[in-house]
């Protein structure tokens, strides 16, 4: 094979010069040579005998020996470079099967709260579909999945010639794929970003779940894990919102780098159930959710609690990580302003006595001070909300008094609302590890009265006809008179109010923390809310009717956690409603 060079190849082949161009005396003497061996194989053996006679004159011919040479030419040729080719292109099978390794990206997916079925689910899907099924399962947390047109988003993906995931990452070994961190790699997933933002408002959603989408796709793709999940949610982190009038007890200087190293994901604004409406920072946006991420870990953590603290810390410092001129080490860590308030720092003004000026500008340190308990780092001095005995039953105006013994007690209780909306669409993507986090708010019943209206059809399999057998029912149903009011279970955003076939003219809520209600077969001209409002809990929505697929006036309850329907009526308990079944 050591002899084997591609000159020595064109001189044994030479085809340029012995095939395309023969000479003429060439072409007459094997012309003579197939002739007779035709004829000598057909005196013996017919029509075949002449054919092969022919072929065995020629192979015979300098010709022949030429076409034998071409050919064991390239057969050593093959053989030469087959063994090059086949380890190439193993090597390209690997890396392609690594580059997006679905083992760890279902891992990260499992890890996030997903079902395993729910992630092959998706990778069978995504397959019929041409599409990556990060993105399809991505889909399924912010919109119910048996409402996700496939083929829709399939359409609007590749309309918008977006195929890959991850683009701008590295293969590592061991690692498989991860974000590159070179200014090309980080431009090219910029740009990925951006196609695929659009492509999926094309399909239909807003910018912020479009957004929200790809970065838990990427995240999968990219197989990042998270550590504990109880919650059932993955952490794309979310924005939060805030005030146009933030009071401020310290005075602000000019913000140096932001505290915490939250992300910068832009101004957001936020609509409260009282119609206020508050305009955040990027920095003020990164440190709340720098703050309810770090309340997720905290033992015995509620949605309560978690409002209390933002109650406080918008109060205090309108989330704003404070250094202190009077305490000039504060300035040597990150900070979004500097007051002068006594030697007061952080989102909640702490004083010295909390801890080192070090640990009282770490705002991991802070949220654990805040809420104290047995686990806190003050054991119960200063107290934290743990400490103090019967918080539950205050005002959570109080109960931040109680926290933060300021000169001004009556100044929490203004920003429940803005609490209660910022734990709405912050908590989406938080992964309660330690804590027991509850629903946030207040709750009712969907009928206003458990014992006049109860429960007439349970969720899960009936059993109709033995032409239909058994057919699920994906929620429960309260069968009363038409034009009974409805009300929302809870507060938050209307984020459907249409008519369709099956449910008719009805309304879906979005109470934040992933949970959705639904309200079916209303009335035509029965709806008191529209697209977009924030309703409290007890508002009336609508009225009872019989429109789309029903047979008869009822009410029919949804309860969609995660983008999947589950039994209201295990909801409903969990949210402390009371229900009685016919």
């Amino acid at each position: 094979m050591s002899g084997m060079t591609p000159e020595n190849l064109r001189r044994a082949v030479n085809v340029k010069k012995t095939l395309t161009t023969p000479t003429a005396e060439g072409a007459k003497g094997t012309t003579v040579a197939l002739a007779k061996g035709a004829a000598k194989g057909a005196a013996t053996g017919g029509l075949a005998g002449a054919a092969r006679g022919a072929a065995v004159a020629f192979l015979q011919t300098a010709a022949g020996r030429r076409v034998i040479a071409i050919v064991l030419a390239f057969c050593l040729l093959a053989l030469f470079t087959l063994p090059l080719a086949l380890v190439a292109g193993m090597s390209m099978f690997q890396a392609a099967g690594n580059y997006g390794d679905t083992a760890r990206s279902a891992d990260s997916a499992v890890s996030s709260g997903q079902e395993r079925e729910d992630v092959n689910s998706a990778v069978n899907i995504a397959k019929r579909y041409g599409i990556q099924w990060p993105v399809y399962l991505a889909l399924t947390v912010v919109q119910p999945e048996d409402e996700i047109d496939a083929k829709k988003l399939a359409d609007s993906l590749n309309s918008g010639n977006v195929r890959t995931l991850g683009v701008g990452g590295v293969y590592t070994d061991g690692k498989g794929l991860t974000a590159g961190a070179t200014e090309s790699e980080k431009k090219d997933a910029e740009k990925e970003k951006k196609h695929y933002v659009s492509a999926l408002e094309h399909y239909g959603l807003n910018a912020t779940d479009s957004e929200r989408v790809y970065m838990i796709a990427l995240k999968w793709a990219f197989g990042e894990v998270d550590q504990c999940t109880t919650s059932g949610r993955d952490s794309a982190e979310e924005p939060a919102p805030a005030p146009t009038a933030t009071p401020t007890i310290a005075p602000a200087d000019a913000p140096t780098p932001a505290a915490t190293d939250a992300p910068v994901l832009g101004a957001q604004t936020v609509k409260t159930s009282d119609g206020k409406k508050y305009n955040l920072s990027d920095i003020q946006v990164g440190n709340i959710q720098k703050i309810i991420k770090s309340a997720a870990s905290v033992p015995g953590i509620t949605t309560d609690a978690i409002m209390v603290a933002l109650m406080a810390a918008m109060a205090e410092s309108s989330f704003k990580n404070y250094a202190n001129s009077g305490v000039p080490e504060s300035l040597d860590y990150p900070h979004d302003a500097v007051g002068s308030d006594h030697d007061s720092v952080g989102f909640w003004q702490m004083r010295q006595g909390w801890g080192t000026t070090a640990e009282l500008m770490d705002i991991d340190y802070q949220v654990k001070a805040f809420f104290g308990g047995p686990e806190g780092p003050n054991g119960g001095s200063p107290r934290g909300l743990f400490d103090i005995e019967g918080w539950e039953t205050m005002t959570k105006g109080e109960a931040a008094q109680k926290v933060e013994v300021s000169a001004h007690p009556d100044r929490y209780q203004a920003f429940e609302t803005l609490a209660a909306a910022l734990v709405q669409q912050f908590s989406s993507g938080i992964n309660f590890c330690n804590g027991s986090l509850t629903f946030a708010g207040e709750a009712g019943h969907p009928l206003g009265d458990s014992e006049k209206y109860p429960v007439t059809a349970g969720y899960g399999y009936t059993y109709k006809s033995a032409a239909l057998a058994h057919t699920m029912h994906n929620g429960i149903d309260f069968a009363t008179a038409c034009d009974t009011p409805i009300y929302a279970v809870s507060g938050g955003e209307v984020v459907y109010a249409d008519y369709r076939d099956d449910w008719g003219w009805h309304i879906v809520i979005d109470h934040g923390g992933g949970l959705m209600t639904r309200y079916a077969h209303m009335p035509p001209g029965a709806f008191q809310v529209a697209l977009g409002d924030v309703v409290p809990a007890g508002q009336q929505i609508g009225a009872v009717g019989s429109t789309g697929r029903s047979t008869g006036c009822h009410l029919h309850l949804e309860t969609i956690m995660d983008g999947k329907r589950i039994d209201p009526a295990r909801v409903l308990a969990d949210m402390g409603i009371k229900l009685t079944f016919a």
